[in-house]
């Protein structure tokens, strides 16, 4: 299904795409580089968007604050499987309430007619990370009181690394 927003988001798309693909060209073909989109809010539909024409030459997707990914599952995107990620934030309303009826994907049941999925709802099938942020815009706050990188930004760090052992899960 085409969302409103696509046409809208196919110039970024197509840039997101080109960028990626000219990382991978632009580096040494001997050496493997691990390559990670990082998208907020808008930033999900446009990488969403990219991910499901089937060309995303990235190793992982991370979302945070998504309103939707024009994907109802992670699997429908171009990322190896089980290498799509997710932060929701407390008190993130952007999230599940407004962003997802313009960026959420439509599904119909039965008996609940029209509903709408994005990634930091368990049926979409991405890791969902934890988070020590609250807000739309907290993803990458600076924890003060502990001299420290957030929670949300070291989870973020770990994806980028590889090292997804040490990724923390939402509970």
């Amino acid at each position: 299904m085409t969302m409103p927003t696509g046409p809208l988001c196919a110039p970024s798309r197509r840039r997101s795409r080109q960028f990626f693909a000219g990382l991978r060209t632009s580096h040494d073909p001997d050496v493997r580089q691990h390559l990670t989109a990082v998208a907020h809010s808008y930033g999900t539909v446009v990488v969403g968007s990219a991910a499901r024409q089937g060309d995303l030459p990235v190793d992982d997707v991370v979302f945070a604050g998504s309103p939707g990914a024009q994907v109802g599952r992670a699997t429908d995107l171009d990322a190896p499987e089980g290498h799509v990620w997710n932060q929701r934030a407390e008190g993130d309303e952007l999230v599940g309430t407004l962003g997802q009826f313009s960026h959420g994907h439509r599904e119909w049941h039965w008996k609940t007619g029209v509903d709408f999925v994005v990634p930091s709802d368990a049926r979409f099938g991405a890791n969902q990370m934890a988070t020590d942020t609250e807000g739309h815009g907290g993803y990458w706050d600076y924890d003060e009181k502990k001299d420290a990188a957030s929670l949300s930004i070291k989870n973020q760090a770990k994806v980028i690394m590889g090292r997804y052992d040490e990724v923390a899960p939402k509970k």
